[in-house]
């Protein structure tokens, strides 16, 4: 038995409008950044760095992991999985924020925050 996945006009449509918001618009404006103001690409790289490892290397392999676990709990209760999109919500903020700390604290030391 063989089974082929088709992916839907709207599911690609949907790819290229996050790659726009998530890539190209955040690179865009630093682009913006750095030519009007004289940012140093520095920052951006400093913000890159946090994002992932905070986000893509300590967050999302929990999530994914525990998602896969409470699929079949998530796909029978609604408000379970209201519940976990709020976790979700929650605690991508929080590894955020204390990335934002870290970052603020030990890579940007003692320079001038605006």
């Amino acid at each position: 038995m063989t089974t082929t996945f088709h992916l839907g006009t709207g599911y690609l449509v949907a790819a290229v409008a996050a790659i726009l918001v998530m890539i190209l618009y955040p690179l865009a404006l630093a682009v913006v950044a750095y030519r009007r103001l004289g940012v140093s690409w520095r920052y951006f790289g400093y913000g890159a760095l946090i994002f992932f490892l905070f986000q893509v290397i300590s967050r999302l392999p929990v999530v994914t992991v525990l998602g896969g676990v409470l699929a079949p709990q998530l796909k029978a209760s609604a408000p379970l999985r209201w519940t976990w999109l709020a976790i979700l919500v929650l605690t991508a903020a929080l590894f955020e924020e204390v990335g934002r700390y870290i970052g603020y604290r030990w890579l940007l030391g003692r320079e001038e925050k605006i």
